[in-house]
């Protein structure tokens, strides 16, 4: 399951939702769910300051900013709907909006402890494929010999994050930019588009396939990363 999947299906995001029963009026409730907002962003920081996932992490650096951005956009919109007075109609809808902007928050909170989690493995996973090569380099010619999938496998765990498709973190093929600025590999992003409609998965924003463009940057890097990375384990298995 990819991390789109996730987020439909968040245990996290549903636990968020069922918490707390919390009765009173809408202006009430809204007040605690605006806590837990910012509880989660709380929460996001703290992650970013053990990890990093944020600040060595640009496209989830951009990611954040941008639904940062979208949010206070909804919300003024709002304010702006109802003339920037408050009523009982601005205090439901305001609560919707909350509810909402919580669920996004706690989404991303999962994507991002996913992919750290999942570097973790293939730092780990990376580290024994080069201990394995060492290994091999300096024994058998028979034991040097590795076989494609583990050689794959290595290029794709040791890609720099700016060649890997956020959808599934294995490297481009056919990157496609979004309006958006960000880059998917467009046969997962148009199966995302069809089965959930058309908007970009990380901004949420509306985009159509027409206004799709071939990132021909990050397709040339990948194929001059993926040269320099299998004449690189060539040179240590020879």
């Amino acid at each position: 399951m990819n991390w789109l999947s996730k987020l439909n299906h968040s245990p996290r995001a549903e636990n968020a939702a069922q918490k707390k029963k919390i009765s009173g009026t809408s202006e009430t409730i809204s007040k605690y769910v605006y806590n837990d907002i910012l509880g989660v962003q709380t929460e996001i920081k703290r992650l970013n300051e053990k990890t990093g996932v944020l600040t060595s992490n640009g496209i989830f650096s951009r990611l954040y900013t941008l639904l940062g951005e979208e949010q206070a956009r909804e919300y003024e919109s709002l304010r702006k709907k109802f003339r920037y007075e408050k009523s009982k109609a601005f205090y439901d809808e305001q609560l919707q909006l909350y509810k909402s902007h919580l669920q996004e928050l706690v989404h991303i909170l999962d994507m991002f402890q996913n992919s750290h989690t999942s570097n973790i493995y293939k730092g780990n996973q990376s580290k024994r494929k080069s201990t394995s090569l060492e290994e091999n380099r300096t024994g058998s010619s028979s034991a040097s010999l590795l076989s494609k999938e583990e050689v794959d496998e290595i290029i794709n765990n040791e890609a720099p994050d700016q060649l890997i498709d956020p959808i599934s973190f294995n490297l481009f093929s056919d990157p496609v930019v979004t309006p958006s600025g960000i880059t998917y590999e467009k046969s997962l992003l148009l199966q995302h588009m069809q089965a959930k409609g058309g908007f970009d998965p990380l901004t949420r924003a509306p985009i159509k396939e027409s206004q799709l463009y071939s990132n021909l940057v990050v397709k040339e890097s990948v194929l001059e990363y993926m040269r320099s990375k299998e004449e690189e384990i060539t040179k240590a298995k020879a």
